[in-house]
């Protein structure tokens, strides 16, 4: 598409491919653009490999300013939103606005939701012994509930399958916590959104972004889970337009 760009950012065991519905909605709007984070597919990881919240914040911005068309609205997805959250706090002059699907990260001062590490170091440890459908159904199927990963089309899990390698190192990560301060600094237009059926710690994570940052509209999506757009694509697709519509509206 053209015009003013759109980038988003997937989250755990996903891809560019997670967005590829959405990309095709809003390129009769925007410049719409998702990419594929370092070690997801297309960029396999070769030998041994680190996932690094620092590095991965790095390449996002290192790309956006890459795509040399000014400020972006910037929307991620659950460890894709956690970035999307740092980026906001480290470089808040390339973002338009900023939509927060239900961030997978710490956030200093959060309620303490249930912890999905042990879940995660299961499904991990079956990726790594080589029974990769099951762990990574068991990831998923511990933070997203219904459907199962089982129950989702042929595209995406073999998407899931094909970054399940990633899910290895990213358990052995100690994300930085998202410091309240820099968060209640931000300025541009933010967006929270959460699915009706998510579970803890989402929602945990949701309400302290919302205590921080006082301007930030939330939206519940109903019927949806952890992959919110996946869940109620209509429904998402909705609320996203109308909170990109309304900044273009308040520009001009």
């Amino acid at each position: 598409g053209e015009g003013v760009p759109l980038v988003f950012i997937h989250g755990s065991l996903l891809d560019y491919r997670y967005w590829q519905r959405e990309v095709a909605h809003f390129s009769c709007f925007y410049h719409a653009v998702a990419m594929s984070r370092r070690h997801h597919w297309p960029n396999a990881p070769s030998g041994n490999f680190q996932y690094n919240a620092v590095e991965h914040t790095d390449d996002v911005i290192s790309f956006i300013e890459q795509l040399n068309l000014g400020p972006v609205h910037l929307v991620g997805h659950s460890y894709g939103g956690y970035i999307a959250g740092r980026i906001a706090c480290l470089r808040p002059e390339i973002l338009l606005s900023l939509t927060l699907m239900e961030p997978g990260g710490p956030i200093e001062g959060e309620l303490k939701g249930r912890s999905r590490a042990e879940d995660h170091l299961l499904g991990a440890a079956l990726v790594r012994e080589g029974d990769t459908a099951k762990g990574v159904a068991h990831f998923l199927d511990t933070v997203c509930v219904e459907p199962k990963w089982k129950d989702g089309s042929e595209d995406y899990r073999m998407m899931t399958l094909a970054n399940a390698i990633t899910v290895t190192e990213q358990v052995l990560e100690v994300r930085p916590t998202l410091v309240a301060n820099d968060l209640a600094k931000v300025t541009c237009p933010v967006l929270l959104m959460i699915g009706e059926r998510t579970i803890s710690p989402f929602p945990e994570t949701l309400d302290r972004l919302q205590e921080i940052i006082p301007h930030a509209q939330r939206v519940t999506v109903p019927g949806a889970s952890h992959m919110i757009n996946i869940d109620n694509y209509a429904a998402f697709i909705k609320e996203l337009g109308d909170f990109l519509q309304m900044q273009h509206q308040s520009h001009n």
